[in-house]
């Protein structure tokens, strides 16, 4: 919210004016967040009983997809807040 997007409409001020900053945030999150949702993947259907490790994996998969989809339903929000709030 604070770099380089929509310089033309927006009224929130630009704190990092360089594009990198962008770039490299991207980076680090896509990264960071890749490799934990993947641990969490991985061990949830290990540190439940046996009889339930189906489940555990299903569940884990389901609320994964459910973060990813609010997150990409977030992002209009995310706009109108940096074209509108100063």
């Amino acid at each position: 919210m604070l770099c380089n997007f929509n310089v033309e409409d927006r009224v929130m001020a630009v704190w990092f004016k360089n594009e990198w900053f962008f770039i490299i945030g991207n980076v680090v999150m896509a990264y960071t967040s890749g490799y934990f949702s993947s641990l969490a993947m991985m061990y949830a259907p290990r540190v439940v009983h046996s009889s339930l490790a189906k489940t555990a994996g299903m569940a884990s998969a389901l609320f994964l997809i459910t973060g990813l989809m609010c997150g990409v339903a977030f992002v209009p929000v995310i706009i109108r807040m940096v074209n509108t709030m100063g």
